[in-house]
């Protein structure tokens, strides 16, 4: 429904690519594991596109996990085409003890440059940013990422690290991340914001949550939330106050109200198993 555009189009993404990996392992005496994995990745796709609206890739990003595919557009409107080769290295080690460590670098080379992403997406240009990416999981209660996308000159385009703290009754998690202006994107200031987000079993069935973020760049507060759930076999409610804090561009505080009942024990999933009885025998 666009008047710019044809009513209806068809468009074909042929693509063809080559990967090789070389994964080596090593276990020492003390019975800990090492793994390193280099890899390379040669995909080709045509030049040409059929003029369509793009909707859904104005938000392109590059990480670990789309690192080694053949269309990293975030949507389906927009493909990526051109030839390009992706070079990468992984390396994980695994501890006896149960947890692990993770590192990724990889980077990718156009033949060249289409225009297709911004500038703070990490894959514009002939070359891409370096991603580099690190993960910790203890095996047990704790989970650690941090990745960044940086050029040549190791200045940053983006970088996140997430923390997440997994107990019996308190889950707690709690992340950074900062970007850089990108008018493409509509972003005019650059972002920097922490958020911490908690969820705490005060009995059986009755749970609490609390979100909170901060917004470096307008040193204040940006938004907080607040709720309460109960969940039993068969029913969920849940109870939530949200607020939004006027920031220098917006003046307007809004606070909203939420209140929600979910039917539980239809389907495949049984949601809470500390919930021995069943809603339908």
């Amino acid at each position: 429904d666009d008047a710019n555009f044809d009513d209806e189009v068809t468009q074909l993404t042929p693509y063809a690519g080559l990967e090789f990996r070389l994964p080596m392992a090593r276990s020492g005496a003390a019975g800990v594991r090492h793994v390193i994995e280099p890899i390379a990745q040669f995909v080709w796709s045509d030049n040409d596109a059929e003029d369509v609206p793009n909707e859904d890739s104005t938000r392109s990003e590059l990480d670990e996990g789309n690192l080694l595919s053949f269309n990293r557009c975030s949507g389906t409107d927009q493909y990526e085409r051109g030839a390009r080769a992706t070079l990468a290295m992984g390396y994980t080690r695994f501890d006896p003890d149960g947890w692990s460590l993770g590192v990724t670098v990889g980077r990718s080379f156009r033949e060249e440059d289409l225009g297709q992403f911004t500038a703070t997406s990490g894959l514009s240009g002939l070359q891409s940013d370096w991603l580099t990416a690190i993960r910790y999981d203890s095996g047990e209660r704790l989970r650690l990422i941090a990745r960044s996308l940086m050029d040549d000159d190791f200045d940053f385009n983006r970088a996140e690290f997430r923390a997440d703290w997994n107990g019996p009754r308190l889950n707690i998690g709690t992340s950074y991340i900062w970007q850089a202006e990108d008018l493409e994107e509509d972003r005019d200031d650059a972002v920097s914001e922490w958020t911490v987000d908690t969820r705490y079993r005060l009995a059986r069935h009755w749970i609490t949550d609390l979100d909170w973020r901060y917004d470096f760049v307008a040193d204040q507060s940006s938004r907080a939330r607040v709720g309460l759930i109960y969940r039993n076999e068969c029913l969920t409610v849940g109870v939530a106050a949200s607020r939004r804090f006027a920031l220098s561009d917006n003046n307007d505080t809004e606070t909203t109200y939420d209140f929600s009942v979910a039917l539980n024990g239809f389907g495949t999933s049984r949601g809470q198993r500390s919930y021995a009885r069943s809603c339908i025998n």
